[in-house]
């Protein structure tokens, strides 16, 4: 079995409508038509082309959200700053939610 860079360079979550999270690898996404679809670009062998290929798919209407995550705590990579209600968020990215909430 490959590891995970085998499936890509960048670290996604997509949360479902149930509260869910999957956690994946992938070198891009793609919205088409209402669904999400990850990518992985990888060059074929004899011909040196890179060739893209999909990973995963989720239909329309089975996930909510979806950001570029960190391999270390899971949180949205590329936000610095969260706020709700003038005050800052503890976590940033997907968490159950909490009192303050």
């Amino acid at each position: 079995m490959s590891g995970p860079d085998g499936y890509g360079r960048s670290y996604w979550c997509v949360r479902l409508p149930d509260r869910e999270e999957i956690y994946l690898y992938a070198d891009s996404v793609q919205f088409v038509k209402g669904s999400l679809v990850f990518i992985r670009e990888k060059a074929d062998k004899a011909t040196g082309k890179a060739e893209s290929k999909v990973n995963f798919v989720f239909a329309p209407g089975h996930w909510e959200n979806v950001f570029a995550a960190s391999h270390i705590d899971g949180g949205a990579v590329a936000v610095e700053h969260w706020f709700k209600n003038g005050k800052p968020k503890q976590k940033i990215g997907f968490a159950e939610p909490t009192e303050d909430s």
